[in-house]
């Protein structure tokens, strides 16, 4: 897909319109990490993963940056699917890290 137009988001579904001859495309939706509200499953696998997700962001190895707010922290989901906690105590407000 050569540069993506415009995005529609709905439900579980993702559609991206792009000129050329991909002119549509259509994702499907899955998620990745957080099973329960709550803090717990750094070393293992995302999808079991307890946390409130409320924001994402792409990290450059392909992983993904996960603001976790409920439990004050951000977590990182490697490419292989491992979370770990990269940032945060579980305290609000800075504490150097």
């Amino acid at each position: 897909m050569s540069r993506p137009r415009s995005v529609l988001l709905a439900a579980l579904l993702a559609a991206v319109a792009a000129p050329g001859p991909a002119a549509a495309a259509e994702l499907r939706i899955f998620p990745v990490a957080g099973g329960a509200p709550g803090f717990g499953g750094d070393g293992g696998p995302a999808w079991r993963a307890r946390m409130s997700p409320t924001a994402v962001q792409p990290a450059a190895d392909g992983g993904l940056l996960v603001l976790d707010a409920h439990s004050e922290r951000v977590r990182r989901i490697a490419p292989d699917g491992t979370v770990t906690t990269v940032a945060g105590t579980g305290v609000r407000g800075f504490r150097g890290d």
